[in-house]
């Protein structure tokens, strides 16, 4: 994850001098808690069974953030019928 200029997110920086980044495009929306997301990809660590029922109903909730390899966090999402897993940022839409 990167370090993201508070005032910047979702929009064009206007402070791009007093704050000390130097955002020159629009910084994506951070994924937030019990924001509802859609999965757009799914990376090889999950069951078929459970692809396949994600793939059936690919929007959730996420429910909360999890460290996942040391530097990167994830989120957890709670599907339809309770069924719960993580995924990295990348993955989801977010709306």
């Amino acid at each position: 994850m990167v370090a993201r200029c508070r005032a910047a997110i979702g929009s064009k920086c206007s402070r791009l001098s007093s704050c000390g980044f130097s955002l020159l495009e629009t910084v994506p929306v951070v994924i937030e808690l019990n924001q509802r997301v859609k999965v757009r990809r799914i990376r090889d660590r999950m069951s078929t069974a459970m692809v396949e029922k994600i793939k059936q109903n690919p929007v959730g909730t996420v429910k909360e953030y999890k460290m996942v390899d040391g530097s990167g966090i994830g989120v957890v999402v709670e599907f339809t019928g309770g069924l719960a897993t993580w995924f990295f940022e990348d993955e989801l839409e977010a709306f």
